[in-house]
Protein backbone atom coordinates (compact mmCIF):
# COMPACT_ATOMS: atom_id res chain seq x y z
CA UNK A 1 0.00 0.00 0.00
CA UNK A 2 0.24 3.74 0.45
CA UNK A 3 2.81 2.78 3.36
CA UNK A 4 4.97 0.18 2.05
CA UNK A 5 5.32 2.60 -1.22
CA UNK A 6 6.67 5.80 0.82
CA UNK A 7 8.93 3.40 3.01
CA UNK A 8 10.45 1.57 0.52
CA UNK A 9 11.04 5.03 -1.36
CA UNK A 10 8.86 4.84 -4.17
CA UNK A 11 7.05 7.46 -5.58
CA UNK A 12 3.22 7.80 -4.63
CA UNK A 13 1.75 9.34 -7.93
CA UNK A 14 2.26 6.19 -10.15
CA UNK A 15 1.05 3.86 -7.24
CA UNK A 16 -2.26 6.27 -6.63
CA UNK A 17 -2.87 6.56 -10.28
CA UNK A 18 -2.23 2.78 -10.79
CA UNK A 19 -4.92 2.44 -8.11
CA UNK A 20 -7.70 4.76 -9.26
CA UNK A 21 -7.02 3.14 -12.74
CA UNK A 22 -8.05 -0.13 -10.77
CA UNK A 23 -10.56 0.83 -9.02
CA UNK A 24 -11.91 2.63 -11.89
CA UNK A 25 -11.87 -0.32 -13.86
CA UNK A 26 -13.71 -2.67 -10.95
CA UNK A 27 -16.78 0.43 -11.10
CA UNK A 28 -17.04 -0.03 -14.70
CA UNK A 29 -17.38 -3.94 -14.88
CA UNK A 30 -19.98 -3.68 -11.34
CA UNK A 31 -21.74 -0.90 -13.65
CA UNK A 32 -22.04 -4.03 -16.86
CA UNK A 33 -22.90 -6.27 -14.81
CA UNK A 34 -25.76 -4.40 -13.47
CA UNK A 35 -26.47 -3.13 -16.52
CA UNK A 36 -27.08 -6.59 -17.96
CA UNK A 37 -29.18 -7.27 -14.82
CA UNK A 38 -31.28 -4.46 -15.30
CA UNK A 39 -31.20 -5.33 -18.95
CA UNK A 40 -32.88 -8.72 -17.99
CA UNK A 41 -35.43 -7.16 -15.45
CA UNK A 42 -36.74 -4.67 -18.05
CA UNK A 43 -37.16 -7.95 -20.52
CA UNK A 44 -39.47 -9.79 -18.13
CA UNK A 45 -41.26 -6.90 -17.39
CA UNK A 46 -42.06 -6.00 -20.97
CA UNK A 47 -43.65 -10.03 -21.13
CA UNK A 48 -44.91 -10.56 -18.02
CA UNK A 49 -46.03 -7.11 -16.93
CA UNK A 50 -47.10 -5.83 -20.44
CA UNK A 51 -47.29 -8.45 -22.92
CA UNK A 52 -49.18 -11.20 -20.59
CA UNK A 53 -51.93 -8.79 -19.17
CA UNK A 54 -52.89 -7.03 -22.70
CA UNK A 55 -53.29 -10.48 -23.87
CA UNK A 56 -55.32 -11.69 -20.91
CA UNK A 57 -57.28 -9.08 -20.97
CA UNK A 58 -58.44 -9.23 -24.68
CA UNK A 59 -59.31 -12.72 -24.45
CA UNK A 60 -61.13 -12.41 -21.27
CA UNK A 61 -63.19 -9.35 -23.42
CA UNK A 62 -63.99 -11.70 -25.93
CA UNK A 63 -64.85 -14.14 -23.47
CA UNK A 64 -67.51 -11.43 -21.89
CA UNK A 65 -68.69 -10.39 -25.60
CA UNK A 66 -69.31 -14.07 -26.33
CA UNK A 67 -70.67 -15.60 -22.75
CA UNK A 68 -74.65 -15.18 -22.14
CA UNK A 69 -73.74 -13.94 -18.57
CA UNK A 70 -70.38 -11.96 -18.67
CA UNK A 71 -70.17 -11.52 -14.63
CA UNK A 72 -67.46 -13.97 -14.29
CA UNK A 73 -65.55 -12.79 -17.05
CA UNK A 74 -66.03 -8.88 -15.84
CA UNK A 75 -64.78 -9.92 -12.11
CA UNK A 76 -61.68 -11.42 -13.79
CA UNK A 77 -61.21 -8.06 -15.54
CA UNK A 78 -61.39 -6.09 -12.27
CA UNK A 79 -58.99 -8.62 -11.21
CA UNK A 80 -56.47 -8.35 -13.52
CA UNK A 81 -56.30 -4.62 -13.98
CA UNK A 82 -56.55 -3.58 -10.27
CA UNK A 83 -54.87 -5.89 -8.18
CA UNK A 84 -52.51 -7.98 -10.91
CA UNK A 85 -51.43 -5.33 -13.09
CA UNK A 86 -50.60 -3.11 -9.78
CA UNK A 87 -49.07 -5.96 -7.58
CA UNK A 88 -46.64 -6.48 -10.63
CA UNK A 89 -45.60 -3.01 -11.05
CA UNK A 90 -44.74 -2.92 -7.33
CA UNK A 91 -43.01 -6.13 -7.54
CA UNK A 92 -41.02 -5.60 -10.35
CA UNK A 93 -40.01 -1.72 -9.14
CA UNK A 94 -38.43 -2.95 -5.60
CA UNK A 95 -36.84 -5.72 -7.33
CA UNK A 96 -35.21 -3.19 -9.13
CA UNK A 97 -34.55 -0.80 -6.99
CA UNK A 98 -32.95 -3.10 -4.52
CA UNK A 99 -30.69 -4.54 -7.94
CA UNK A 100 -29.79 -0.71 -8.23
CA UNK A 101 -28.80 -0.34 -4.58
CA UNK A 102 -25.52 -2.56 -5.37
CA UNK A 103 -23.88 -0.08 -7.48
CA UNK A 104 -24.36 2.62 -5.09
Amino acid sequence: GVVTTSTSGGRLKPYFIAKGEEYENELRLQMKRTMETLSLFAESFVTVGVAFPLFLIIIVAIMALISPTPGMSMMLLYFVVFIMLPVLVILFAWIIKSTSEVVS
